[in-house]
């Protein structure tokens, strides 16, 4: 039988030959699968031209538990609006508390150094070691300072200073205003290390205090133009150090089954793949439809940048329905994810887009990751993992409100698991027998290098096991790398 590919809607919607990123979801139990013999001819028409990847789409959710609850809103309008002047000095002094909590920290630590250095010298003073715990408490519960963060709260308040100058009249109290201020700036970037350094072969840096031959206004003007820069290469930095985090290929499976390419296409699809194997787009594919070689080079010469495409077909009841992935209770989305699996590799596609594999993420599970040193990343300071939460990645791409993808910057991820939660018969979250309804989690897909352990056969070989596979409880996972994280950890203390 012959399957011939539209070319016309080819060349109309495989123009444009950059990524795009979209949506998907896994699921633990798979229902019975419509085995029937699919044939029949392929129309392939891409529901929009191939464009840059999309992280910042927003489906539509709704809290439909505390929709009902919300309070009305309730807006207080001054009887004499405020003028511009004001409404610029408000700003100016909300701008300066703002900077002066990011910098706290900073002074916190240098005194908290300090404190510890007088205690070297007097160990037995009490008074010493009464400081150190005063401010080591303060410090812990303020937390750690955040150089990007904190060089962007004095720019605000120095751009705030800006804005009011230009909107204050009175000359006296705009100089005492613009004297103030700049005193003010400096203190507060003398906070952080080497804010008053320059960028290496770009700019150099700026004297800490004032030059007598500068006037304050230019003052002003040179702390302003020199944290904008520093800011701009900081946040030039940041996106490049994702965007080599958004190419970690277990990353790069989770972006493409949850991307918003994938979600357009509910039911039986083709989708596409580039060269670093990031979903490009898909096809809508009819139930009785083949997807062939001779197809992928059709589309391949109207849209050079595709390199191998994947079939996905949904699963389907005894009776013929489709199977809807669970859902986060108290979060309706604005359309079902439904449970679809790969039918069929053609040409190149990622080593973990295997076939007969769930392709789609359910929106109640999340992702949990592993170092190469065989550790679970867990988050600062707990004994819980770092995950990435499908609904908020679907819903938000990788920023921070999303999966939150700058948290893994400094790590070397090479594996993940995808945890939720287990389901009795009937579709209810199963309960713990002896705890006061907390509901049973289990892992239903390993990607990737996870860790593992040597064991002995019953025939007494060597046999390399894993520490998590599919079906492995929540709980053990935690318990297995929470002793094991902790071995390592010590392993790498030096010794004293």
């Amino acid at each position: 039988m012959s399957h011939e590919i539209n070319d016309s809607q080819i060349m109309n919607k495989l123009s444009n030959e950059n990524q795009a990123m979209g949506s998907a979801a896994v699921s633990a139990k798979s229902p019975v699968r419509d085995s029937a013999r699919r044939t029949g001819e392929v129309m392939v028409s891409l529901s929009q031209p191939l464009k840059r990847p999309m992280t910042e789409e927003h489906d539509v959710a709704v809290l439909s538990a505390q929709a009902s609850v919300l309070s009305p809103v309730v807006i207080v309008v001054p009887s004499k609006p405020l003028d511009k002047t004001e409404l610029s000095k408000e700003e100016m002094i909300r701008a300066l508390t703002l900077a002066e909590a990011s910098v706290k920290p900073f002074l916190l630590h240098r005194e908290l150094k300090t404190a510890r250095a007088e205690l070297i010298k007097a160990p037995g003073s009490e008074i010493a070691q009464h400081k150190v715990a005063k401010i080591a408490q303060e410090l812990q519960k303020i937390g750690s300072g955040k150089y990007a963060q904190t060089t962007k709260a004095i720019h605000v308040f120095a751009t705030a200073v800006v804005n009011y100058l230009e909107c204050e009249s009175d000359a006296v109290v705009k100089e005492a205003c613009l004297n103030d201020s700049v005193k003010k700036i400096e203190n507060l970037m003398c906070g952080p290390d080497n804010l008053y350094k320059g960028i290496p072969n770009k700019s150099s840096d700026i004297p800490r205090f004032a030059d007598a031959a500068m006037s304050i206004a230019d003052r002003l003007e040179q702390l302003e133009m020199h944290m904008r820069e520093k800011i701009s290469k900081m946040d030039g930095d940041q996106a490049q150090r994702i965007k080599r985090v958004e190419g970690i290929p277990v990353l790069v499976n989770l972006l493409n089954r949850t991307s918003i390419a994938a979600a357009r296409f509910p039911e039986d699809a083709v989708f596409f793949f580039d060269e670093i194997g990031m979903l490009i787009d898909g096809i809508a594919l009819r139930p009785d439809a083949d997807f062939t070689e001779s197809d992928l080079e059709k589309v391949k010469a109207k849209a050079s940048v595709v390199c191998g495409a994947c079939v996905v077909r949904p699963e389907k009841t005894p009776e013929g329905e489709l199977v809807a992935l669970p859902d986060r209770p108290n979060f309706k989305m604005s359309r079902p994810v439904i449970a679809r699996r790969i039918e069929k590799i053609v040409g190149i596609v990622p080593d973990n887009l295997i076939v007969e594999n769930m392709f789609d993420l359910a929106n109640d599970a999340f992702a949990v990751f592993f170092r190469e040193d065989g550790t679970l990343i867990m988050d600062h300071g707990t004994e819980l993992p770092k995950p990435v939460d499908i609904v908020r990645l679907r819903k938000a791409g990788v920023g921070p409100e999303g999966g939150g993808f700058h948290r893994f910057i400094d790590e070397n991820i090479v594996g993940m698991a995808i945890v939720m939660k287990k389901y009795t018969p009937d579709g209810k979250p199963l309960q713990i027998r002896g705890t006061n309804g907390l509901i049973a989690k289990e892992v239903v897909e390993v990607l990737g290098k996870v860790p593992s352990r040597m064991v002995l056969n019953p025939t007494g070989q060597s046999q390399e096991v894993p520490l998590v596979k599919a079906g492995t409880s929540y709980g053990n996972l935690l318990k297995t790398f929470r002793e094991r994280n902790k071995l390592m950890h010590q392993a790498k203390k030096p010794s004293i």
